[in-house]
This record gives C-alpha cells, structure tokens and sequence, in this order.
C-alpha cells in the first residue's frame, strides 16, 4: 500500500512538475525536489514553491505538509539550493535505486533533457536539502 501511495505521489509530482514547466516563457533549469514524506518543491532562479503532501494522499493517512507556498526567491537563497542539490547529484554513494519512504527525488529539467536522482533518506545531504527548504518556506509565512 505504501508503495502505491509513493508511485501516485511520484506521479503527481511529475505531473505538477511538468505542468508547472509548461508555462514559463523561457527556457531554464528547472529544479524539483520530493522530501521523504511526498512535499514537493519547485524551484527555478526566481521562484520556489512549495506543494505539502495531503492527508489523504500521506501513507499514515493522518500527515499533512501545511500549506501551500510560492514565494521569491533571494539571490543567496537560490545560490544555497542549487549548491547543496548539485553537492547531492554529485554524491554517487548517496544515490539509491528506488524511492522508498524518508527518500529525497531530485529533478533537473535542463532544455529538453530531464534527470532524476533519489537519495537516501539518511544522508546528510539529503538532510541538509530539507531543512533548507523548509527554512526558506517557513521564513515566508
């Protein structure tokens, strides 16, 4: 049953994702990210927005991500992102097979070329990822 909830969240995700893409006017990099518990967060040079998990799409039932954020985003606040999200693709041994629950999802969409990474859960760079973004949702509201 989990692993039914985190293919139907991974393909939200894609979904929102490249919906999401489908409306900028200019070609840029496009970063993603899926935290362990199925929030979703887009970012690009200007925004970052936050989609939380719904408690009827969480695997306990019960979870919720809060509320929905888009915000601007600063300059350093990007730069920080982008930093630790390359740090994490460049990582290899964090790199994992299949997303499983407490798993990071990294997307890149590029151009035309989109790549994705999972991360375990437990890595420090995985960590870190998180709770950057959820510094930088928190400190908008």
């Amino acid at each position: 049953m989990r692993k039914l909830r985190f293919i139907i969240i991974f393909q939200l995700f894609v979904l929102l994702f490249f919906n999401w893409v489908g409306v900028t006017s200019e070609k840029k990099t496009i970063y993603g990210f899926v935290d362990g518990s199925g929030n979703i967060y887009i970012i690009d040079s200007i925004y970052i927005e936050y989609k939380p998990v719904e408690k009827h799409m969480s695997s306990s039932g019960l979870y919720s991500g809060g509320k929905y954020v888009k915000k601007k985003l600063k300059t350093e606040e990007y730069d920080k992102i982008i930093s630790n999200i390359n740090i994490a693709i460049n990582n290899k041994t964090i790199h994992i097979k299949n997303r499983v629950k407490g798993s990071g999802l990294i997307i890149v969409e590029k151009e035309l070329t989109k790549q994705a990474y999972i991360i375990n859960g437990r890595s420090k760079e995985n960590i870190i990822i998180n709770e950057l973004l959820k510094k930088i949702i928190n400190n908008s509201q």
